[in-house]
């Protein structure tokens, strides 16, 4: 049996960035700082994570996320290979978002953000809209209503 999932809580270390591929696919790439602090030492670790989120998952990242945002992100686990500068052979991991769920706001915002990707309810019992990475609309309900929540429901 094989799993490739990885599930990671930081901070954007800077504004993210979108694109367009060829094939007219959306990509928001960006990065998180993630702390690592064991049990029994003084000290932590900071880890600098590349993620990649495409669809309308990135389009959302890309519209709410800013440098400093908290953000809960759950994917896969790739490995980037390339050339450096100095010719040398690099690999660097590279978390592809399946799911992003939003923390507290940088710089003083009011309150912890909701949960983004599960249509779980954070604090006021509001639902929360989807992020999860979709290749089709997103499925209606009974009375014409698309899924996941709507612009009220932002905790923005």
């Amino acid at each position: 049996m094989d799993l490739n999932r990885v599930l990671m809580i930081g901070n954007l270390t800077r504004d993210p960035e979108s694109r367009s591929t060829n094939t007219g696919l959306n990509v928001t790439k960006f990065s998180i700082a993630v702390n690592d602090r064991r049990s029994g030492k003084d000290s932590e670790t900071t880890m600098f994570i590349r993620v990649e989120a495409w669809g309308k998952t990135g389009d959302l990242v890309a519209q709410y996320m800013t440098k400093g945002s908290q953000v809960l992100v759950e994917g896969r686990l790739k490995i980037d290979e390339y050339k450096a500068k100095d010719g040398t052979d690099r690999k660097e991991p590279v978390i592809v978002a399946d799911r992003v769920s939003f923390g507290a706001k940088p710089r003083g915002g009011e309150g912890g953000g909701g949960s983004y990707g599960g249509g779980s309810s954070s604090g006021g019992g509001r639902t929360q809209p989807s992020l999860q990475k979709r290749d089709a609309a997103p499925a209606e309900d009974d009375r014409g209503h698309e899924g996941g929540g709507t612009d009220d429901d932002l905790p923005f």
